[in-house]
Order: structure tokens, then C-alpha cells, then sequence
């Protein structure tokens, strides 16, 4: 058993709101952030925090997150603009980095199903 904190506690709330793990990787989503864990020899280690970018005006991310096969989906509110999705992907040194992003339609919250197809 393991006990992940958020790094900087002080300037996030609600650490723990949504959560993904796969392949020694689990993300933690705050109120305004996504922090990435990874295990290396049987200990959990921050690895890096994602934030939405700042021109987006995103009011709150991550609400749902999903990882697969080397990619996170993170979406994301806004309270007068269409919600998103961003899409990250692995790069060469093991970071996530943003890849797309993908705008609903309407200003209705994106939401990522947990459930897989076979």
C-alpha cells in the first residue's frame, strides 16, 4: 500500500477528485490540476503536474481523466465556453505534453467513460 500527497498542498484543493492508473502511472486530479505518479522499484514518485493553458481559461480541470496506451485524456469546464478534452501523449524522456485538444460543442462538461471496448 501507498500513500500519494500532492506536492504542494497549499495552492490546490481537492486532491483525489478523479484518478487514473495504469502500467506503474496514475494521475491524480485536483481542482485545477494533474499530477502524475510514476513507481520505479516499488516506490511511487511525483513525476510531473499538468495544468490547462492559462489562454484557455479553463475554471475547472482535470473533472475526469483517462490513461491508455501511453495517452491521458484530461477534460475540462468552462463556465461560458465550450468544455474540452486535452489529449496528452508520452514524448521520448517519459513527460506527457499535450497533443490535442478536442472542444465540445456546447458548454455542457466533457465527460470520459471508464469503460473500455474490446
Amino acid at each position: 500500500m501507498a500513500t500519494l500527497k500532492m506536492p504542494n498542498p497549499a495552492t490546490d484543493t481537492r486532491f483525489g477528485r478523479s484518478i487514473t492508473f495504469r502500467d506503474g502511472v496514475v494521475v491524480v486530479g485536483s481542482e485545477s490540476a494533474a499530477y502524475v505518479f510514476k513507481r520505479n522499484n516499488g516506490l511511487w514518485k511525483f513525476a510531473q503536474k499538468l495544468t490547462p493553458p492559462a489562454a484557455d481559461g479553463q475554471v475547472d480541470f482535470p473533472i475526469a481523466l483517462r490513461y491508455e496506451a501511453g495517452t491521458l485524456l484530461a477534460s475540462a469546464y468552462r463556465n461560458v465556453a465550450p468544455s474540452v478534452v486535452y489529449v496528452y501523449g508520452l514524448d521520448a524522456t517519459g513527460r506527457f505534453v499535450r497533443r490535442a485538444t478536442v472542444k465540445a460543442s456546447d458548454a455542457r462538461p466533457a465527460i470520459i467513460s471508464a469503460r473500455t471496448s474490446a
